[in-house]
């Protein structure tokens, strides 16, 4: 690394919380394998590297501890209690997979098991991983009542305390619903087209990143080329 620093950092951490979607959720946890919490149960994570972000750490650790892959993950919180973790200053960042059902799994790496648990008989959690549970539940509640009915709700109050009339949607993906705002009578110029995305927990995204927009506007002609196909006095 090129620069060195008087002042103490903290170290960084990664956990991931897997639950499944079933009608009693069950939830992932590997048994430690080493020192501290040694023989108890945890999130799969771990110490991110320098050359990763957080949210692809706890990706990674999740496949080493377990050999489960998830491509996507939702960012829980980060926990930063100063005596969470008795080996130093540790911050972590602990995040939300949810899958249809239990999948195998088995302790790798420094995990000696990995199981799984129904969320009504969980054993108790080595550091703040009790902390993390209860914020997780939260947001899985939050993730199964989100509709696209709701969604549009956030969307249309989102666009009127923003100015604009309209909120169309534009297309769907991982959970994602992403909306067009437009403006009543004449677009506003701002240099792109103004297109938001609302998160499986009812956060409002607005979209900077210039290829996700194409691709959601993309979505939206082509909702509207099949839409008004055999109906050519529809406009």
């Amino acid at each position: 690394m090129p620069y060195t620093y008087d002042y103490p950092r903290p170290a960084v951490t990664a956990d991931c919380v897997v639950m499944t979607k079933e009608s009693v959720p069950h939830v992932l946890l590997i048994e430690r394998g080493n020192d501290p919490f040694k023989g108890c149960w945890a999130f799969p994570g771990g110490f991110m590297d320098m050359d990763e972000t957080t949210e692809h750490c706890a990706i990674r650790e999740l496949k080493e501890e377990t050999g489960l892959v998830v491509e996507k993950v939702l960012q829980i919180g980060a926990y930063s209690n100063v005596d969470r973790d008795p080996r130093g200053r540790t911050v972590s960042v602990a995040y939300l997979a949810v899958i249809d059902k239990p999948v195998d799994v088995t302790g790798q790496d420094d995990a000696a098991k990995a199981q799984w648990f129904p969320i009504d008989a969980l054993p108790p959690l080595a550091f703040d991983h009790e902390d993390i549970m209860n914020d997780a539940i939260v947001m899985y509640n939050q993730m199964q009542s989100f509709s696209l009915e709701n969604s549009q709700k956030i969307a249309e109050k989102f666009a009127k305390h923003k100015g604009f009339d309209i909120t169309e949607l534009c297309a769907e993906k991982d959970g994602y619903k992403y909306y067009q705002l437009m403006w009543n009578p004449q677009p506003k110029y701002t240099g792109h087209p103004n297109v938001i995305k609302i998160a499986p927990t009812g956060r409002v995204i607005v979209l900077e990143d210039r290829e996700e927009i194409y691709w959601a506007v993309m979505q939206l002609n082509k909702s509207r080329t099949k839409s008004n196909k055999n109906k050519p006095w529809e406009h």
